[in-house]
């Protein structure tokens, strides 16, 4: 990995099955902050290195914790600004950048970083790519303004689910057949590696309590607060702890949650962890509370690491993944007697890891990688 603020790097030839396109494609994303975007993108931008695409990867800032898992092959490029919505700010840089290196085409992840491609591309024409992970129609407004009115004139819009490519087009009335569906997927070779780690949590070598694990931002979104009442509940009949993985604005409110129910000695707040799958591989369940998600990568790498899902069936992805509940349990949104009745019959009767693997296997980052190169030969 090469990091560079200022000049891009020089092209480098590179043999590959099928020409490769005229000049670099570039992914344009607002920071490698720890998420599940974040991680997809990464994902992405090491497979197409590995498949001998010139690539370039622009952020707004340097912020972040997934540097270190990118290939040495992918150049990293900063504009160096603040990643909100004064990244407008970054115009500049942005024009700079796309002289400089004429990208064939740019895949932009981010609503502040597709604001600044849409107001450079006025008067610096070039193909844009946008990836839209999230539910927009739930977003915060800023947000979902800028998808309603502003995503119709990328090149190409590409949604990580069918429930996402439905809420784009019914929102921002842009026409279903333009949004081409592309699911995140997981890098496998990477999990398995991570899950020869040691035990993460002395929790997890205890098996006479079980441990269910969460790993989400702790924003209102991902209702942390309703697993916490449902961890209450299932508690109330039988020994079990929770460790959730993820930091952000509502941890303090959470914290004071669970002491308020009573739980908060099995609790664990573990903020950002670099190697979730340890934890995940040693976990009795997998829970997602969300309200709306996008895709739920999330519950893919669960599965991946042989974990049993429980998730809410919300807006778009975790249904879509579980096929309606054939691979994990699926409860209704908001409902937390639901989840704590699922939390506890999973608990009582584990499926077997197997057969999450195999789920796991239909999302391989070799499948994901051949859908973007597809869409990128289709703009040579």
């Amino acid at each position: 990995m090469q990091v560079d603020i200022q000049e891009p790097t020089a092209a480098r030839a590179v043999p590959r099955a099928h020409a490769p396109p005229a000049g670099p494609v570039t992914i344009f994303l607002p920071t490698l902050r720890g998420g599940g975007t974040e991680r997809v993108m990464v994902t992405l931008a090491n497979q197409l290195a590995r498949r001998s695409v010139e690539l370039e990867l622009l952020l707004l800032s340097g912020e972040g914790v997934f540097f270190d898992e990118l290939d040495p092959d992918v150049a990293v490029h900063l504009l160096d600004v603040r990643p909100s919505y004064s990244s407008v700010l970054g115009i500049r840089g942005y024009w700079r950048y796309l002289r400089r290196s004429k990208p064939r085409l740019v895949v932009i992840s981010g609503h502040s970083a597709f604001l600044v491609g849409f107001l450079v591309s006025l008067w610096v024409p070039h193909k844009i790519i946008v990836v839209v992970h999230n539910t927009v129609s739930r977003e915060r407004r800023l947000s979902s303004l800028i998808a309603k009115f502003l995503y119709r004139f990328a090149h190409r819009i590409v949604a990580v689910s069918h429930g996402v490519a439905k809420d784009l087009s019914a929102y921002s009335c842009i026409e279903l057949e333009r949004i081409q569906v592309i699911y995140n997927a997981v890098d496998l070779t990477r999990i398995d590696r991570a899950l020869q780690a040691p035990p993460a949590h002395p929790w997890l070598e205890d098996p006479a309590v079980p441990v269910v694990v969460s790993v989400g931002r702790l924003i209102p979104q991902k209702r942390v607060d309703l697993l916490l009442r449902a961890i209450a509940r299932v508690r109330a009949k039988r020994p079990v702890r929770l460790i959730q993985l993820g930091d952000g604005p509502l941890r303090h409110e959470l914290e004071a949650l669970a002491q308020e129910l009573g739980i908060a000695e099995d609790v664990c707040f573990a903020g950002f962890v670099k190697n979730p799958y340890a934890y995940l591989r040693d976990a009795s369940v997998f829970a997602l509370a969300s309200d709306f998600e996008g895709f739920a990568v999330v519950v893919i790498e669960a599965l991946a690491c042989g974990c049993p899902v429980v998730s809410t069936s919300c807006p778009s992805g975790p249904d879509e993944i579980l096929e309606g509940g054939r691979w994990g349990t699926l409860v209704p949104t908001g409902d937390v007697e639901a989840l704590a009745s699922a939390l506890d019959q999973t608990l009582t009767a584990p499926p077997p890891r197997r057969h999450a693997r195999g789920r796991a296997e239909d999302f391989s980052a070799e499948g994901y990688a051949r859908r973007y190169l597809e869409l990128i030969d289709a703009h040579r």
